[in-house]
């Protein structure tokens, strides 16, 4: 058993000695704090070290005497308040983060030493809260007015709502706030101020940084948006109609659960009593609402994915018979009657517990274990946390640990306190499971007695073949080497308790699941492939095993698509996305896209480039699973799904080119645009994007084909290490390059091909203007004629871009001879041929190159080249278009051209692209065995290129 004394005393004593001369308190009030001090700093490794590098503080406290009485909400000392007014954003930082560090020693003292009741604690924690954002939100009010010169009478303050803990005053010793913002638009908005949304906006993340931002004062609270409107793909603040809209339309059961907490922190009394108006309703319904226990996965979905955020195992909130069940029950319980009976509508739930009985929800016996266990339980999470002040609910994995919590807890050492831990979470879970059977294990009768049977084989390294011959089950003669290597890994040998009972029960599962797909054997092969990546990672296995749609889903995907298999195991963080399978059938549009992914950097600050490129990773990726598995339920048709994937491409090229933008004025200034409003993201530059990216047809693994152009003076940038002005734009171009091609543990973003720039891989990586138009004027190949009409400006200031339009319309335009042209483009044509053409297999003569082929792709996109350069002269709305499709309807629409072979090349371009999607979506290449229809397709292509081109095909 752990011992205290050798722990505790000589740390405190030290300090107590340290602080002899400061200590103006008799000896006799003195008595009082030593054997408390000896518990705080054994239990506290926060507030020794806290004590030690502030002393002031915990004198402070000691010698006002706060130590040693309950909590006073009346406070009047003015050292432990927040001061009246602040200098500079640094020193209003500091004394956020000084206020916080007082009252957690105080908050810690008491709790730890046994003083404070749950209540006190959970009270003083969130008076700080509250406290802490007020002032914030004043100053940040303040500074956000005079930024955008603004004044501050002139408009309403920021709605600032508590969600969960905090919104029922029942925040433990480290908690993060879940806050939701929202603002009245029922206010004249001043002349001067472009909206009002984005006003707030920036009042909401300067409160945020205010807050969460850590510093080497380290933080005040971390702040968590996810719980507001549209979670993360939300705007940061809603308009107060807009939020109203929200509930009553879309608003769903779990966030009804979460709103049963909602407390209003700071507005006016109209914005209050209005903001409650919207929110009654939408919580409590008039009538018994028994609908809750119909969606309860929507909660549960919550609650696995903060495990998998935070990599849990055992939990003493979130596992069996933990906190969050507590909470569940009395919630459930408040949603289904809390209409009829406004008792039940309180937000606390320690008051909530006892009118339950008096509902006759739950008997008296039910209740009582509930809030011992929630009183042990809270206790026990604040002794946890206390220790380092950090936020978990993890028992400690070291004995000494454990002991040493025990101990906190009154017990003589772990073992003790374990038992009781046991018995009272044994009996939530219980009242738990009674409630919500029903809803809790719908995948139990997919545990067939032969797939565990099967399972135990491999991992005992039984011949599993020979142990289950003559059976009905898996082709096990094919997988059962690469199950028993799996299952003979020493990392899933020597798996801890919680990951071994966690992989036992889903690989049966996993098992039996995969028996009802046709290709068995290489789904098996694919998601072995996963489970293996995400083994040491027991929050994705306890994803798989707790969501029995969510592995249908992903078997699915893994049955019809290789590709998305391996993204799953490199990137795990998608598997979130098969939680709710709406999304996959119908993904976003782009300006969905473009939210989510705003909201995802909103809250990075603008210099953590390295946070906010892993942010943009993460965000294309989870969209990417979304295509693609939207693609696979043929859902959206080829030419959206390239649209789509070409607009996510913009953007990320625009956050990437903004964030090297950002590094490069910080360290050297930017050049003088004087003839620009520099309204541009990067004034002075323009990206262009060539090939899939130019013409809005990407696929999955398209590469981006890009140009840097630039128009400034020359001169130097106004910083104080400054660069002449060319040096600055290819210093950009590089580090755009950079950023979108890196790998990193969240993948890679595109791999970027800039060989299409003038002179090619010899050129400038970033051209001039004047020097792009004076090369394609003078120097260009046909060829690169040809790739200018798939074309556009993707970022760049307007009179850059229009000038850009300009040279192309004029180059594309030109007069040409129509032989020579002929010619010219045979010959490229037949040259990529010659280098790129795949070889068809003996055995398969019916294969084809759809990209290379003769009559594939690579002719259409030839041909409809040949006619825009041949045509546009006489026909300048050729030049309008990038797409190929779009530019083949053009060419019915204008020229003489045979509008049914059009039609015919329209569509076998069409279905091409989509063949090319889906077998990238299996990782396999471009050539497939073809259909007598698409055979005969080809063959009409490749008629009508030999009487456009003629003779000129057999010309070297």
């Amino acid at each position: 058993m752990l011992k205290l004394e050798p722990i505790a005393s000589d740390s405190w004593q030290q300090w107590l000695d340290s602080q002899k001369e400061s200590l103006s308190i008799n000896s006799t009030n003195l008595e009082s704090y030593l054997d408390k001090g000896a518990l705080v700093f054994s239990f506290s490794d926060y507030v020794r070290i806290e004590a030690e590098r502030h002393p002031d503080m915990l004198l402070a406290l000691i010698q006002f005497g706060v130590l040693n009485s309950p909590f006073d909400r009346e406070l009047d000392k003015a050292v432990l308040m927040l001061p009246d007014r602040v200098g500079t954003e640094f020193q209003l930082m500091q004394a956020l983060r000084r206020f916080r560090r007082y009252h957690m020693m105080w908050i810690y003292w008491r709790d730890l030493s046994g003083q404070a009741s749950l209540e006190e604690t959970c009270g003083h924690v969130s008076w700080l809260a509250d406290n802490a954002i007020q002032f914030a939100l004043e100053q940040a009010h303040k500074m956000v007015c005079e930024q955008l010169k603004q004044n501050q009478e002139e408009l309403l303050p920021l709605v600032v709502m508590a969600m969960g803990k905090y919104g029922a005053e029942e925040l433990n010793v480290s908690s993060d706030i879940d806050l939701i913002f929202c603002y009245s638009d029922d206010q004249e908005k001043p002349s001067n101020l472009r909206s009002l949304e984005l006003f707030y906006t920036r009042v909401g993340q300067k409160l945020i940084q205010l807050l969460d931002q850590r510093t080497a004062d380290g933080f005040v609270f971390r702040v968590d948006m996810r719980l507001r409107p549209y979670g993360d793909s939300g705007a940061l603040v809603m308009s107060e109609s807009a939020f109203e809209s929200y509930y009553l339309e879309q608003g769903r059961d779990w966030e009804r659960f979460a709103m049963i907490k909602a407390r209003i922190v700071t507005g006016t009394d109209e914005q209050r009593t209005y903001i409650k108006s919207i929110l009654k309703p939408f919580v409590f319904r008039r009538y018994v609402d028994f609908s809750v226990l119909d969606s309860p996965r929507e909660m549960k979905r919550l609650i696995q994915h903060e495990l998998r955020r935070r990599n849990l195992g055992d939990n003493i909130k979130l596992g069996a018979g933990g906190i969050r069940e507590i909470e569940f029950i009395a919630q459930a319980l408040q949603l289904i009657h809390g209409g009829k009976d406004p008792e039940l509508q309180d937000r606390k739930l320690l008051t909530i517990m006892p009118r339950l009985v008096k509902a006759h929800l739950l008997d008296e016996d039910s209740v009582s274990q509930l809030v011992n266990a929630y009183h042990f339980l809270r206790l026990l999470e604040h002794r946890i946390q206390g220790y380092k002040d950090q936020q978990t609910q993890l028992i400690p994995d070291e004995p000494e640990l454990r002991d040493l919590l025990g101990l906190s807890m009154g017990y003589k050492d772990w073992a003790g306190c374990e038992q009781d831990l046991t018995s009272h979470r044994n009996a939530v879970h219980s009242v738990f499971s009674d409630l919500f059977a029903t809803a809790e294990s719908e995948e139990d009768n997919e545990d067939d007695v032969h797939y565990h049977d099967l399972w135990l084989a491999a991992k005992s390294g039984e011949d599993i073949p020979g142990h289950f011959d003559g059976t009905d089950l898996l082709p096990v003669n094919e997988i059962s080497e690469t199950l028993a290597q799996f299952a003979g890994q020493s990392s899933i040998q020597n798996m801890g308790p919680r990951g071994e009972q966690i992989l036992n029960h889903l690989m049966p599962v996993l098992l039996s699941h995969i028996s009802k797909f046709d290709n068995q054997a290489k789904l098996f092969q694919r998601v072995i492939h996963l489970i293996n990546a995400i083994s040491s990672r027991t929050a994705y296995l306890e994803l798989l095993k707790e969501n029995l749609p969510a592995l249908e889903l992903m078997l699915e995907l893994c049955s019809k698509s290789a590709l998305i298999a391996e993204s799953l195991a490199e990137y795990p963080f998608v598997l979130d996305e098969l939680l709710n399978p709406l999304l996959l059938h119908d993904p976003e549009t782009s300006a969905d896209f473009d939210d989510l992914l705003r909201q995802s950097l909103s809250r990075i600050p603008a210099d953590d480039i390295e946070s906010r490129m892993d942010a943009l990773r993460e965000v294309r990726q989870t969209q990417l699973l979304r295509l693609e598995a939207a693609d696979l339920a043929t859902v959206l048709d080829v030419s959206t799904v390239g649209e789509r994937l070409s607009n996510m491409a913009i953007r990320v090229v625009e956050e990437a080119a903004a964030m090297a933008w950002q590094q490069l004025a910080e360290k050297h200034g930017t050049p003088d645009i004087s003839d620009t409003a520099d309204t541009s993201l990067t004034p002075g530059f323009c990206v262009i994007a060539y090939g899939k990216l130019g013409s809005g047809e990407m696929g999955y693994s398209s590469d981006l084909d890009l140009v840097f152009i630039y128009d400034a003076e020359p001169g130097q940038t106004n910083g104080l290490k400054p660069l002449d002005t060319r040096n600055f734009y290819v210093r950009l171009a590089q580090k755009i390059i950079h950023f979108l091609s890196m790998r990193t543990r969240t993948g890679v973003l595109y791999e970027v091909d800039m060989r299409l720039r003038p002179s090619g891989n010899s050129g400038l990586l970033v051209s001039h203007i004047d020097a792009f138009e004076n090369y394609q004027n003078t120097e260009a190949w046909t060829w690169e004629h040809q790739a200018l009409i798939r074309t556009r400006a993707v970022l760049g200031e307007e009179r850059l871009v229009e000038r850009f339009n300009a040279i192309r319309r004029s180059i594309l335009c030109r007069e040409r001879d129509s032989e020579a042209l002929a010619l010219d483009v045979s010959k490229m044509r037949k040259r990529m041929q010659a280098h790129t053409i795949q070889s068809i297999p003996a055995d398969q003569p019916d294969s084809r190159d759809l990209k290379q082929s003769s009559g594939g792709i690579a002719d259409i996109e030839f041909l409809v080249q040949y006619w825009v350069l041949n045509y546009a002269n006489q026909y300048q709305e050729l030049t309008q278009y990038c797409r190929t499709s779009d530019i083949i309807t053009a060419l019915k629409q204008v020229t003489d051209l045979d509008a049914q072979e059009l039609d015919l090349m329209s569509e076998h371009f069409l279905s091409l692209r989509q063949r090319i999607n889906l077998l990238s979506l299996q990782k396999r290449g471009v050539i497939e065995q073809c259909s007598h229809q698409t055979l005969a397709d080809f063959d009409q292509v490749q008629s009508i290129w030999s009487r456009v081109f003629g003779d000129l095909n057999n010309e070297d």
